[in-house]
């Protein structure tokens, strides 16, 4: 069986409730899936409770963290088998979210004085209480008859090097590592040959990186097999995703990336503790 550790939900800047990314996981058959919203844990806890309510898949904790790395270059880390209710977790994660809000409000500045229709009302509004991302002003460009699409949106206008790309305030990635361990759980570098960042991997692995996201939707099979191999030689967890965040116009389908189980397994030994069907939150 294969699993999807690299999920949206509308906790952040996906387009399906948790509950409902349970369901649509079961009927795709996957042995288990990670909700990895953008700084936030929010949604764990309703997977959890619509897997066990009807006997899905297992539910991993997990998180997605931007970095960036020494030379500058944007890095994503994603968090597994956090504790939700650590403190020095909620507190940085309300930091990010906080930061989010300041940069959608700067890049909705940037759009207004060239005359796009969209305000940080909109943007709020398609976020409904989620944690704020580039998805939001998409979605509201869109909305407000800017664009035809989200994809238009960044490849035209928000995109990292289109005119009203605007960057986040970020901490260095070992930082985030070292935050990741703090709060009891596995750092895993996301998506690294679509992020330009497969250098970096022995690095990190050498600061405690524990794994590395081979099984990547975005990534060619020659990508997945080579990251595969690289973390194999360095010791890492291979794990694997499909990024998926269900909105129109998106490529990937859940469970893209076909990571195997195996990794489960893997990240329970990392831990010390022997595998389990569900995780719950305390």
């Amino acid at each position: 069986m294969t699993v999807d550790l690299h999920i949206h939900s509308t906790a952040s800047d996906g387009a399906h409730t948790p509950e409902t990314l349970v369901r649509m996981a079961a009927e795709a058959g996957l042995a288990a899936i990670a909700i990895a919203d953008h700084d936030t844990v929010a949604a764990v806890s309703a997977a959890q409770q619509e897997s066990s309510r009807i006997g899905g898949p297992r539910i991993l904790t997990a998180v997605e963290l931007s970095a960036r790395a020494s030379d500058g270059r944007s890095v994503h880390v994603l968090g597994y088998h956090l504790d939700p209710a650590s403190n020095a977790l909620q507190a940085f994660l309300e930091a990010q979210r906080a930061e989010r809000l300041r940069r959608a409000e700067r890049m909705v500045e940037s759009l207004a004085k060239a005359g796009y229709p969209v305000t940080v009302s909109s943007v709020l509004a398609h976020a409904n209480g989620a944690s704020v991302g580039r998805t939001h002003v998409a979605l509201a460009l869109v909305h407000d008859g800017a664009v035809p699409s989200v994809g238009a949106a960044f490849a035209e206008l928000i995109g990292r090097g289109k005119p009203h790309y605007v960057p986040k305030a970020v901490p260095d990635v070992v930082e985030v590592i070292d935050l990741v361990h703090s709060a009891g759980g596995l750092a895993v570098l996301a998506h690294p040959a679509v992020s330009g960042v497969l250098d970096l991997v022995e690095p990190l692995a050498a600061t405690g990186l524990d794994g590395v996201e081979a099984y990547h939707a975005q990534h060619t099979v020659a990508q997945r097999q080579e990251v595969a191999r690289l973390a194999r030689r360095l010791g890492l967890a291979a794990t694997g995703g499909s990024d998926f965040h269900g909105h129109p116009g998106d490529t990937a389908r859940l469970g893209a990336g076909e990571a195997p189980d195996a990794v489960l397994d893997e990240l329970d030994a990392r831990l010390g503790r022997p595998s389990a069907q569900h995780e719950r939150t305390p």
